[in-house]
């Protein structure tokens, strides 16, 4: 692995950064300016209220262009966006007068202020050397490269392969129900498939509404909280990009960046008639991961008839 010297420096402001969008659990957000120094492999910070909360690498560029046309450039869309691994710090590090320095002077080369810059910001090579101090932040967050990190998973597999206190016909069924998949996802298909209206060629996936972790046993194998989604929009719902209202109307979070949402995501979809129980659990997400992807916080226990 190269030497923080060795890499650019990206940083993300969790408390103000917009434009943004999930791809394959991943935070991709826009650059202040079309900087190409950024390449896959470099450095990520993230910084909610004034602290470094997380740390990891950068695992995509990308130069979009949207709109226009090679004659006429009038509504041509030019930006680069960066998706980054980013992995939660239990140890909030404070940044230095050096440091401040550096991101302070790289937002007023792109036309922006620190601390509220709204764009991912790429550090000017020469400071670079001034977040050296911080590289201690990328061992202890195990932050590789994305084909190297942490699969929770297959960890999450593993937990339930080991509990002694159900049946092998129930961790069966959870290790379904972890990944989607099995009878409880042709439940779900057959379910909502037909009802489910979109003149967009859809990915779909069974899609847990109450995280896992905020989960019993008696939720995660409940049917009703799951909704069939395409992919793309299942990866935006976990995030909480994106949720729905009691009426099935799907509802975004204003920071998403819908130039990079539109094209690959039906922005329209509803959910099909929704029953009682899958507006309570809808009501959990709304209140609990939507728009909260900012905070860090851990998710609270889902309570039934709360």
């Amino acid at each position: 692995m190269r030497t923080i010297s060795q890499n650019n420096v990206v940083v993300v402001n969790l408390d103000t950064v917009t434009r943004v969008f999930s791809w394959s659990g991943q935070l991709s957000a826009c650059m202040a300016g079309a900087n190409s120094n950024v390449k896959v492999g470099d450095i990520a910070f993230a910084l909610r209220h004034g602290y470094v909360v997380a740390a990891g690498r950068v695992t995509e560029c990308s130069f979009w262009q949207m709109g226009g046309s090679k004659k006429n450039k009038v509504g041509l869309i030019s930006k680069v966006w960066v998706r980054m691994n980013l992995y939660p710090e239990l140890s909030q590090a404070t940044l230095s007068a050096t440091q401040k320095a550096a991101l302070k002077a790289s937002a007023q080369r792109h036309g922006c202020a620190y601390p509220d810059f709204e764009d991912v910001l790429a550090i000017d090579a020469a400071d670079t050397q001034h977040f050296a101090p911080l590289a201690s932040l990328l061992q202890g967050a195990q932050c590789m490269v994305s084909t190297m990190k942490r699969d929770e998973q297959a960890e999450q597999l593993l937990h339930i392969i080991a509990r002694a206190d159900i049946s092998a016909e129930a961790k069966i069924r959870l290790c379904d129900a972890l990944r989607a998949s099995g009878n409880l996802a042709v439940r779900i298909y057959d379910r909502d498939e037909h009802r489910s209206v979109t003149d967009h060629e859809l990915d779909w996936v069974a899609t847990r509404i109450v995280p896992w972790e905020a989960s019993s046993d008696i939720e995660r194998l409940d049917a009703n909280n799951y909704i069939l989604l395409d992919a793309q929009l299942a990866d935006h719902f976990a995030m909480g990009l994106v949720s729905f209202q009691s009426t099935g109307e799907q509802t975004h979070d204003p920071a998403m960046d819908h130039d990079a949402f539109d094209p690959w995501v039906d922005c329209d979809f509803n959910l099909p008639t929704l029953n009682k129980h899958q507006k309570k659990y809808l009501a959990y997400h709304r209140a609990h991961v939507f728009q909260q992807w900012r905070s860090g916080m851990p998710k609270p226990v889902y309570v039934p008839g709360a």
